[in-house]
């Protein structure tokens, strides 16, 4: 073997010892990263839910607790309340009522121009018709009010005062009153009418014209003019 062989084999081996070392370190480095990745990513599910929970996802809501039941004296008392607002209200409902209905009616529909008497009639029987229909189901609807905002010493004492002799009788009296007290409301809304026709007049703006028609509709609903007591000139007197 002549020393250039020599020589050439030599430098064979050391490039083959290179390239190997090269390989092992490239193999280990390649393990190395392969096990930090996996170390990585093992940590990354091992913290995922802390990290998910504080970056604000929402937890798992709680499920609801069931209502407490409603003690049964709670449930009694309030049994007890509603029977009694009914049994009030029973109290207020006299044959007389039915009467009273009528002429309140009456009182609160006055003749309107335009409308014969037999139309005006028919206004009337309509409305006081209705009202009657009306009536039981208001009555219904009452009693629960009743239950829950008085208490029950207070449900206790109305239905012993109506049931006592003085308190029919206030009932009886109070139909007799209602009519009278529908008249007298009434006599009042004229003058109310036209109180408001002043109001919006002077609160908007009214013309002659505008005013004038204000009171043609009112004179045309059966309200007529302002009573003598209220015109503007007397109230300058007074």
């Amino acid at each position: 073997m002549t020393a250039a062989e020599s020589d050439l084999r030599r430098r064979f081996r050391l490039r083959s010892t290179r390239k190997a070392g090269m390989v092992r370190l490239r193999s280990r480095g390649m393990t190395m990263k392969t096990l930090m990745c996996a170390a990585l990513a093992g940590a990354a599910l091992l913290a995922g839910p802390a990290v998910v929970h504080a970056e604000g996802a929402e937890p798992t809501p709680p499920v609801a607790a069931a209502p407490a039941p409603v003690p049964e004296p709670i449930r009694d008392e309030a049994a007890a309340k509603l029977r009694l607002a009914r049994r009030f209200i029973a109290l207020m409902q006299t044959d007389q009522m039915g009467a009273m209905i009528s002429q309140m009616t009456t009182a609160m529909t006055p003749p309107r121009a335009g409308m014969s008497q037999a139309q005006s009639d028919a206004v009337r029987h309509a409305i006081q018709t209705a009202t009657e229909a009306a009536m039981p189901r208001m009555f219904d609807a009452m009693a629960p009010i009743y239950a829950d905002i008085f208490t029950m010493e207070e449900l206790t004492g109305l239905v012993e005062f109506y049931e006592s002799d003085i308190g029919r009788s206030m009932i009886s009296k109070m139909y007799e009153a209602g009519p009278r007290m529908s008249e007298a409301a009434m006599s009042i809304v004229p003058d109310m009418m036209h109180d408001m026709a002043d109001s919006m007049c002077k609160e908007l703006g009214c013309s002659d014209e505008e005013r004038a028609r204000m009171d043609q509709a009112m004179a045309e609903a059966g309200y007529g003019p302002r009573s003598p007591a209220q015109t503007p000139a007397a109230a300058k007197k007074n």
